[in-house]
């Protein structure tokens, strides 16, 4: 990503409809995001790369927080976006989206065995560590679990 105003000498007002015109005629191939006092232009090539690791994460752990990816340059927005596209099944945590098929089998596991045996069971410990480092997420994770058993 690249600030326009840094581009055009803080001439947003004419930067903007530049960058999005050439956007939209595929001579700039990205997209042109805006507030009132700045202007980001977001290659494809870049999007396509954090798109590739965020889809690899959540297909090999069955989970992506926040936290990873923000460190991968995303927004929560587009965040919910690129893994909603790919994985429509996604539930949305208030921090993280988990493959409810991948995190929930283990629990419930645990959990029938802990009915049968009239026990208890640990679940945090089943919950993948950044999941489990967020109460509401923790909860919220459980009760999918529980919902959908």
């Amino acid at each position: 990503p690249t600030s326009l105003e840094k581009l055009f000498d803080n001439d947003l007002a004419l930067a903007i409809p530049i960058a999005r015109t050439l956007c939209q005629q595929g001579r700039l191939p990205g997209i042109v995001s805006s507030s009132s006092n700045n202007a980001v232009y977001t290659p494809n090539i870049f999007s396509h790369f954090q798109r590739n690791v965020i889809d690899s994460f959540f297909r090999t752990n069955g989970y992506i927080t926040e936290t990873k990816c923000v460190g991968a340059g995303l927004s929560r927005n587009r965040m919910e976006c690129f893994v909603r596209e790919s994985f429509p099944n996604a539930v949305l945590l208030s921090h993280s989206i988990i493959d409810s098929e991948v995190i929930c089998q283990p629990l419930e596991v645990v959990i029938q065995t802990a009915i049968l045996n009239d026990g208890y069971a640990d679940l945090r410990s089943l919950i993948p560590l950044d999941v489990a480092s967020n109460n509401d997420d923790v909860e919220q994770v459980i009760n999918v679990c529980l919902v959908d058993s």
